[in-house]
């Protein structure tokens, strides 16, 4: 083997060139993808964030009304807490999984292209449906002598409960295509991310089964909603309280190592950007 002077290998230089234009060139295309995904959270999070404040709008309209009483007060905030606590979890949800399906370096190959339009169009039609849930939310603008409190809140809950039920089976699709998608990849190198993400999915899938389940008698049968005399209050509207509280709960805690990555860094192999 040919030396220089010093007795280091001729071609050191090269290889060193080499392995700088190597992570230059790493490091651009990850910039480039992070940019582009952060276009689409932001996009998300500004239709999410409508649906936010008008779900506000209108809870602070109702609140301002003179003779509310208690189930009013049941029915709007229950579903202000279900809409709030649904949307921290698929806003979490999803910017998780578009950083772990695009920027993760380690998982080889990338997604195609379909994949991405796949992932465009099921953000876009969740966040319509928020937006959508949202507008059910009682609105004292619609009351008249026709439509008078007592028959307009009832009415409008069920209207959200229907819009709610369609959210569930929207994602169910929607996670069922993902999860497919998830194993039907022919990943060369799989990351802790990547199963962490199939976990997660699952768990999505189970909970809004079982959420499905527990709300669709009140949809075919209305009557069975009655007033619980001890808090003033319909059991329907106590029913999503509970439920989306416990569904968060155990959401977060299931698919911590999802929203939250908690396994150990690899070494530094050369491949990584932080690797001298």
């Amino acid at each position: 083997m040919s030396t220089v002077d010093d007795g280091r290998p001729a071609n050191g230089g090269g290889m060193k060139d080499d392995v700088s234009i190597r992570r230059a060139t790493l490091q651009l295309v990850l910039a480039d993808r992070t940019r582009t995904i952060d276009q689409v959270k932001r996009l998300y999070a500004v239709v999410m964030g409508l649906a936010v404040s008008s779900s506000f709008s209108d809870a602070y309209k109702v609140f301002k009304l003179k003779d509310i009483d208690s189930v009013m007060i049941g029915i709007t905030v229950s579903e202000i807490l279900t809409l709030i606590s649904l949307i921290g979890l698929f806003y979490l949800g999803a910017e998780r999984m578009l950083d772990s399906k695009y920027l993760d370096i380690t998982v080889k190959p990338p997604p195609r292209r379909m994949i991405f339009l796949f992932d465009l169009c099921s953000l876009g039609l969740v966040a319509a449906l928020f937006i959508a849930l949202a507008d059910t939310l009682p609105d004292p603008a619609d009351l008249n002598a026709q439509m008078r409190p007592e028959i307009y809140f009832p009415k409008s809950q069920h209207v959200f409960l229907i819009g709610l039920m369609t959210l569930y089976v929207v994602d169910f699709i929607i996670l069922l295509g993902q999860i497919i998608i998830l194993y039907a990849r022919k990943i060369i190198r799989r990351s802790p991310s990547h199963d962490a993400s199939i976990r997660a999915h699952w768990c999505w899938i189970l909970s809004n089964v079982i959420c499905f389940g527990i709300f669709f008698p009140f949809v075919t049968d209305p009557s069975a909603d009655a007033i619980v005399d001890l808090l003033g209050v319909n059991r329907l509207s106590i029913l999503l309280v509970v439920v989306h509280t416990t569904r968060f709960l155990l959401d977060y805690n299931l698919a911590f190592s999802f929203y939250y990555p908690v396994h150990a860094l690899p070494e530094a192999d050369g491949l990584f950007l932080d690797a001298p």
